[in-house]
């Protein structure tokens, strides 16, 4: 929020030079940014953190493979609410004119989320505040207009129900929390999610396979089972700037059944793939006489190769 707030100043003053605090309001926002950039420094990475970002916006591969990085999707029903959030500010701005800040927050979120669907989480953040601000000016123009009068309960009655919204909130949150946190319900969503069983079937099998292919997603969860085991270590993980474009796009090769999927297999000498259940790849090696199905559930399929690579 930051360099929005810095532009807005500077155009406020820009306008209107004789008024001193958008001067002296852009200078402090100016020193507040400049100390923030130094502090991005103070880490391991030292300098490599500032193009980090850019080199993830920039990364043709990571756009296009992994769904975070993806525009959103309205089909999908869940993005509903982002949609009407966006229509929400537009007509809010047509009711009531906002600032400077307010306008170039909410576009500046806007680009970032229609941008990529992981950005829509900040999109809520930041837009939230304005649509507060906007719709509570215009209610208090309207009133004003036609001289309403806002009624406010006695002070007792106010902090009853005060006291009884918080403590549904209080509730509410607390019920949501202590289910997610409950450790049985955890087991069943990694269970759900991960390779748990493949990566049982793997541990009680440590003779099977040497080099290893994994779908993307699986990644993290299988170097938490396994490493450091020499034979167990993953092909990809979700940390894709680390992977980088030529690692990534040799996986889409295999993971989608490109033309060279068997040559990026014999490249890197893998005898084993985990892969999810109905992918393309499980689907094609179950046609292959050198890849044989060692294991399979609802999550999971583990082939592994027959004969050397």
């Amino acid at each position: 929020m930051g360099q929005p707030a810095l532009v807005s100043e500077l155009l406020t003053w820009a306008w209107d030079q004789d008024n001193p605090a958008h001067k002296m309001r852009a200078r402090r926002l100016a020193v507040i940014g400049l100390a923030s950039a130094v502090a991005v420094a103070a880490t391991p990475h030292f300098l490599s953190l500032y193009p980090y970002p850019f080199q993830t916006q920039g990364s043709e591969a990571q756009q296009r493979l992994i769904v975070e990085w993806a525009s959103p999707n309205f089909h999908n029903i869940e993005l509903r609410p982002f949609e009407a959030m966006i229509f929400l500010l537009i007509v809010g701005f047509a009711l009531k004119r906002p600032s400077v800040f307010d306008l170039l927050l909410a576009l500046l979120a806007i680009g970032l989320a229609l941008q990529n669907v992981r950005n829509i989480a900040l999109f809520v953040a930041a837009t939230t505040p304005v649509l507060i601000n906007t719709y509570g000016a215009w209610w208090q123009e309207l009133a004003g207009a036609h001289g309403w009068k806002p009624t406010v309960p006695p002070r007792p009655l106010f902090a009853a129900i005060t006291a009884a919204v918080l403590l549904l909130i209080i509730g509410a949150t607390s019920v949501r929390v202590g289910t997610s946190i409950n450790p049985t319900r955890q087991d069943q969503l990694t269970a759900s999610n991960y390779p748990v069983g493949a990566a049982d079937w793997l541990a009680a099998h440590p003779e099977v396979g040497t080099r290893m292919f994994n779908q993307y997603g699986f990644g993290g969860y299988l170097a938490y089972r396994f490493y450091p085991e020499p034979n167990r270590r993953v092909f990809i993980f979700g940390e894709a700037a680390l992977m980088g474009d030529d690692l990534l796009n040799e996986y889409a090769d295999v993971y989608y059944v490109r033309s060279n999927w068997r040559q990026v297999l014999d490249k890197y000498r893998v005898d084993y793939v985990v892969e999810n259940v109905g992918d393309p790849l499980p689907n094609l090696l179950s046609t292959q006489p050198d890849w044989r199905l060692v294991y399979q559930d609802k999550v999971a399929v583990i082939y592994v190769r027959q004969g050397p690579p």
